[in-house]
This record gives C-alpha cells, sequence and structure tokens, in this order.
C-alpha cells in the first residue's frame, strides 16, 4: 500500500463496516435515517429512543453520516 495514498471513506462504505460490527446500532441508523426522511418529529423522536442514539458511538456515527453528506462541517463532529 502506498505510504502517500489520501484515503477517503463514502457513507455507503462506513454503513457497510457498521453492518459487519454492529449489527444492532446499523439498524438503528437505518431506521433513524427512514424516520427522518418522513419528517415526523414523533418517528424521529421514537427511532432515537430506540436506536439509544444518545450513546457516543451512535451520536458520533450520525455525526460522521453528515459530514459525508456535506450538512455539517468538520468541527462541527467534535
Amino acid at each position: 500500500m502506498a505510504k502517500n495514498k489520501k484515503r477517503s471513506l463514502t457513507e455507503d462504505e462506513l454503513l457497510q463496516i457498521l453492518a459487519r460490527n454492529n449489527k444492532q446500532l446499523y439498524e438503528a441508523v437505518i431506521q433513524l435515517e427512514k424516520a427522518r426522511e418522513s419528517g415526523r418529529n414523533a418517528d424521529i423522536e421514537e427511532a432515537v429512543r430506540n436506536a439509544g442514539i444518545e450513546s457516543g458511538e451512535g451520536l458520533m456515527l450520525i455525526k460522521l453520516m453528515r459530514y459525508l453528506r456535506g450538512e455539517i462541517e468538520l468541527d462541527d463532529i467534535a
């Protein structure tokens, strides 16, 4: 592997890694994304509760996905 090669990660690749390593969190993230697409606050709140997104791991994952979509900046992740 080249030492100077800059690596990048897509949202899909991040989800693939998550699906292999933490199936429960993967399902929760998918449920949350569907709830956000519906636009219903009740659905979103339920998905967050079910996912335990309040946890550091879940929250970080959501922030990384939002960054990859261009919804937030790198400084907003920390």
